[in-house]
């Protein structure tokens, strides 16, 4: 079980003037969940919309928490799949929850809320958005943004329909396309992530980046103490002058803590993403995506010696060396060495046919593993992906003819 410190900051509007708010958190350690809302109509709508999300929401991280305690860890082997159905599946309920409380109660109609949240589950957060709420992992010197949000310019943008540093001459180019209570086919992105010690993680209302940027939640993530760190922030918007003018913020900081029992961690999350952006099937992917596509990847060891397959197995996964190296095999004699970036398997995507070659393990190694029926059901439920992803296959398999045919022509 993951340990966690979290504090929270709440900044009223310009002014200081008292009036309801449409952003709101919860902040529960003990039960290892963090989120943010913020309503998007005017009080009193947003407020009530984004109290009732974060209520709802919070029951089902209670829900899923009692039945996690029943099940092992251990001899789960796709439990994270598990947990990442559960969490659609309370993303879908609240979203319908808040749809329907618009039907019994006029006055509520034309109310939807962004929201963001985390629920820690042994040495992983698996986090949720719809709208513009926003998420961001520290680690050492580096943030890295887990979350963008849901505008009318991204879902351009994410469509080829207007570059992503373009401007879109219109008035809603900011306008939120996805939230909770918008609509009964909800867009939410979800993803896990592998937790290290002196981790921190930001959730803020949908104003967060207006008033403070990656500098800001590097000094934040130094502060050993949240509290602290939420005081510091809080005291540099008062140097500055700044309050929010549109509606008011809220900023959750949750601090991953040292667990003696847990087992250490073989890769650095932040890095596996780093090592995806060089890979040929996900180059072309930006990095919202990029976390969509973690979310099917799965770690798997092997000791020196150890056979990853062998040739004539029947072929379902993709892999990639995170740690390690593996050399290819056919009848005994070694065909190429694969080391940390590299790749193999990638046919079986999209090809049944049994594997051609055998591969062994030539060091204690770590692979990622995507298998082909997750990587289909990715690609029919995010077409944007498919398009780019089906491209680079054929790219590479064009590549691959190529120097067929020039080895051939060369003998």
């Amino acid at each position: 079980m993951v340990q966690t410190v979290a504090a929270s900051l709440r900044l009223p509007p310009q002014g200081g003037a008292r009036q309801p708010r449409n952003d709101h958190f919860i902040l529960d350690e003990d039960l290892g969940f963090f989120a943010v809302a913020d309503g998007l109509a005017d009080p009193p709508r947003g407020a009530h919309a984004s109290l009732l999300c974060l209520d709802q929401l919070h029951q089902g991280a209670q829900r899923l928490r009692h039945q996690l305690s029943r099940v092992d860890a251990s001899a789960a082997a796709d439990l994270r799949r598990q947990i990442l159905a559960a969490i659609e599946i309370i993303l879908s309920e609240t979203n319908a929850h808040l749809l329907h409380s618009t039907h019994v109660a006029p006055w509520r109609r034309g109310t939807a809320t962004s929201a963001a949240g985390v629920f820690c589950f042994e040495q992983s957060a698996y986090i949720a958005h719809a709208g513009t709420c926003r998420l961001f992992l520290v680690r050492g010197d580096r943030v890295r943004a887990l979350n963008e949000p849901h505008t009318l310019h991204r879902h351009l943008a994410e469509q080829g329909r207007v570059s992503d540093t373009g401007r879109i001459q219109l008035m809603v180019a900011s306008e939120v396309c996805a939230a909770f209570g918008l609509s009964p086919a909800l867009r939410v992105d979800t993803a896990v992530v592998d937790l290290m010690d002196h981790d921190v993680l930001v959730i803020g209302s949908s104003n967060l980046t207006r008033y403070l940027g990656k500098s800001d939640f590097l000094a934040a993530a130094a502060v050993k103490d949240p509290d602290e760190a939420v005081t510091a922030l809080a005291k540099k918007l008062e140097a500055l002058g700044e309050r929010p003018v549109f509606g008011t913020m809220s900023l959750v900081l949750v601090a991953i803590q040292p667990t003696p029992t847990a087992a250490p961690q073989e890769r650095d999350w932040l890095e596996t993403l780093e090592r995806l952006e060089t890979l040929f099937l996900f180059r072309e992917l930006n990095e919202q995506e990029r976390l969509r596509v973690g979310k099917i990847m799965n770690a798997e060891s092997f000791r020196a010696g150890q056979a990853v397959f062998a040739a004539g197995d029947a072929a379902d996964k993709l892999y990639i060396v995170i740690a390690g190296a593996v050399r290819v095999e056919l009848r005994g004699v070694v065909l190429t060495t694969i080391g940390p970036g590299g790749h193999f398997g990638e046919l079986a995507l999209i090809d049944d046919a049994p594997r051609s070659a055998a591969v062994v393990a030539q060091e204690a190694t770590t692979l990622l593993a995507i298998r082909r029926d997750d990587f289909l059901s990715l690609t029919r439920a995010e077409s944007e992906i498919a398009t780019r992803l089906l491209w680079a296959l054929l790219e590479y398999g064009a590549g691959r003819v190529r120097e067929l045919s020039d080895r051939l022509v060369q003998d």
